[in-house]
């Protein structure tokens, strides 16, 4: 197992830092800004958590040919956690949006779910077919099932796997290639599947009752294919509190207080005294670290950093195509004789040497993919507007 694992990862989070710091454009076209710039440095962290989480998953799966969450807190932790409070972040933007949406207007449902699409699709379906490339390389370009079922398999994965993960091409175990980080867009779009429904009770102006409809029948049928796990309800659930106390100024102390900062740092290290953020009080401590991050805590300056702001622009490249790069690096690099059995400080000289290239290659993605194709969304969104 990957030793010294603190400082290890505050190696890789200073080399993506500093990578980061290369690629920053002078101007801030490029990214997305909202009006919470500290969770945009929060995810920052989270994508990076997981890619370093995945390469302990790596470590061991090369060692022992099991693909499960690493024995050390820490580099478990950096997977579940990380992934819990994306989920709190999704929940957090978008409740926030509907309890901050005029009275006297419509919630545009439209409009959220062509944004959606534009911003999620694109650069999945890209993750996607590099996954297939890598299949049949990885076949010798060989056809090892019909034409039927590898339709079927591929029809699964362009829909986010929420009916199944097949092997694509009967290449075994083929979520292994992007990780498996696949299984959590499913809870995505059943988040923003219900959003109406939430909007039923949050929003004066009700949505149409057509709408409704639609999101309950779509939300059962998720529920019966799929089903819901309590664990990540309760994620999204940590995620609804900031919006109230915002919306109603419930925080009356000065959430930017270097004592806040210390609450929220010494909430982080004891988050590695649990083998699960799934347990609990881990989740509870969570949710307290992800409320006052979203209230305004910058952790002592640290989230409103530039640098990390990008690696937060481009952390959902980031998120889908690490597992990619480990994959290609373990399975069609390092291979041989010469790189069994790797020791554990090559193994992680290796990781830290991934770091950059990973930071580029979702850079790159995020300029030439994810935001022409957001921007397009946008476009198509306000020619009909204009239209009206």
């Amino acid at each position: 197992m990957l030793t010294y694992p603190l400082f290890l990862c505050l190696l890789i989070y200073a080399v993506a830092f500093a990578t980061a710091y290369l690629l920053k454009p002078k101007s801030n076209d490029h990214f997305i800004t909202n009006n919470y710039e500290t969770i945009d440095g929060l995810r920052g962290f989270l994508a990076l958590g997981v890619f370093i989480h995945h390469a302990a998953v790596w470590e061991q799966y090369l060692q022992t040919g099991e693909w499960k969450t690493p024995p050390i807190n820490l580099y478990a932790q950096l997977g579940e956690t990380n992934v819990s409070l994306f989920f709190m972040i999704t929940s957090f933007l978008f409740i926030s949006k509907l309890i901050h949406q005029k009275e006297n207007l419509p919630f545009s449902w439209k409009q959220f779910f062509t944004g959606r699409i534009f911003r999620l699709v694109p650069i999945y379906y890209f993750t996607l077919l590099l996954l297939i490339i890598v299949v049949f390389y990885l076949s010798n370009w060989n056809l090892y099932t019909n034409w039927v079922d590898l339709i079927k398999s591929v029809a699964n994965w362009a829909l986010f796997t929420i009916n199944a993960i097949p092997g694509v091409n009967k290449y075994p175990d083929t979520s292994i290639i992007i990780a498996r980080v696949v299984w959590s867009l499913p809870y995505e779009w059943f988040f923003y599947i219900c959003l109406p429904l939430i909007g039923f009770v949050l929003l004066k102006n009700k949505p149409h009752w057509l709408t409704i409809t639609i999101s309950l029948i779509v939300a059962v049928g998720f529920y019966n294919v799929h089903g819901i796990s309590i664990k990540h309800v309760l994620s999204f659930s940590g995620g609804a509190i900031a919006p109230f106390l915002l919306k109603y100024q419930v925080v009356k102390f000065n959430i930017k207080h270097w004592l806040v900062s210390a609450v929220v740092v010494l909430s982080v290290f004891s988050i590695g005294l649990f083998n699960s953020a799934h347990q609990l009080v881990c989740k509870a401590i969570i949710a307290l670290i992800f409320t006052l991050i979203a209230c305004g805590n910058d952790v002592f300056g640290l989230l409103k950093n530039q640098s990390l702001k990008l690696l937060g622009n481009i952390s959902y490249s980031t998120y889908l195509l690490h597992g990619i790069v480990l994959f290609i690096t373990f399975k069609t690099i390092l291979v041989g004789n010469e790189f069994q059995n790797l020791s554990s400080n090559t193994f992680a000289l290796v990781i830290v040497i991934l770091t950059p290239i990973i930071v580029v290659i979702s850079y790159l993605t995020y300029i030439f993919i994810e935001k022409p194709f957001i921007n397009l969304g946008k476009k198509m969104l306000h020619n009909k507007t204009r239209q009206k």
